[in-house]
Parts: structure tokens; sequence; C-alpha cells
């Protein structure tokens, strides 16, 4: 935990130092299998993302796995914009993207724990996780940390991703509490 809050922390600082136009996005990082849910990630991000127009914030996917193909053929299906891959990455490299994040996405439908949400919560990071995620249960305290959310309902993940996105304060405030609550 301590490598994911120092890290972000340098990234941060190194942004305010040298700042870009890098917008915020939701995040995901992990394996690409068929339990970590992602193309109801993907269904549930294109309702956000037609609810809210221009002001729509990114979803970068983080990682590979037997499910690459196909979730990509999904999005290219869909026509749906603003999601990204950035491929399988090693553990020096995450920091940059937790930074980068808005907010961490685990759509799990089996998930014994999460690790990476201890991750994200370390790196200052509200949550979004499934109710089928182990951790959720002691980490995601709905309203202060996060939220869980059902997998199986994308207008519900939509809605909260929604939220996330307009809600600055409430997010901002909800980072910190992540990051004391891990």
């Amino acid at each position: 935990n301590e490598f994911f809050c120092r890290g972000a922390a340098r990234v941060r600082e190194r942004r305010i130092a040298h700042p870009t136009k890098e917008r915020s996005n939701f995040l995901y990082v992990g394996r690409f299998v068929r339990q970590k849910n992602l193309p109801f990630l993907v269904r549930s991000y294109a309702r956000y993302r037609e609810a809210a127009g221009k002001d729509a914030i990114d979803l970068v996917l983080v990682g590979s796995g037997p499910e690459e193909s196909r979730l990509r053929n999904l999005v290219e299906g869909s026509k749906v914009s603003g999601i990204g891959f950035a491929g399988n990455r090693q553990v020096d490299e995450l920091p940059e993207f937790y930074a980068s994040a808005c907010c961490f996405v685990l759509p799990s439908t089996c998930e014994p724990w999460g690790l990476v949400v201890n991750e994200a919560m370390a790196s200052g990071l509200p949550v979004l996780a499934s109710t089928a995620c182990g951790c959720a249960q002691d980490l995601v305290v709905p309203g202060k940390t996060g939220y869980v959310f059902s997998p199986d309902d994308e207008s519900e993940l939509a809605d909260l991703m929604s939220r996330i996105a307009t809600h600055h304060q409430e997010r901002t405030e909800m980072g910190r509490a992540a990051q004391e609550q891990v």
C-alpha cells in the first residue's frame, strides 16, 4: 500500500510542477478474463458516456488476457468513444495510471478479494466495486470511500460513474478517505 501511496503522490507532485492538459479518467487494472466482467463495464460506460455527452470522462483499461480481442471487438462494434487500452503494465508503472485517474472500477462477478482495490485506495482513489468483490465489504464504505454495485446492473454502474464524474469535491474527499481506510 505504501508503494502505491508514495508512487501516486510523486506523480501528482510532478504534474503540479509541470502541468499538462491530461484529463482524469475511470480506471480498470487487471487481467482480461471472463470473471472480471469487462464487457459489462464497457456497456455500463457506454450508458454513462451517452448521458454525459461532451463532458464524459474517459475509461482506461490496463491489462491483457484471453478476453482482450473480444473486448476490443465489443468496443469497436459498439462505437463507444473514450475507451483506451493501455496494455499490460509492470507494477512500477501503475502509480502513473492511478495518479491519472479519478476513480477505480472493479466489476468482477467473482473476486475473492481484489488487491487492485487496495492499490487504488492507497493511491487516493475512490472505488466502484461490485458486490461480488470480497474486499467491498471491508474497504468500500458507500458514500465515504466509494460505492458498491450489482455486477449485472448496467444502469446502476452508469449512474455511479455519473455521480463520481460530476461531484468533484465529493470525489476528492472520497479519495482521501479511501487512502486513510486502506
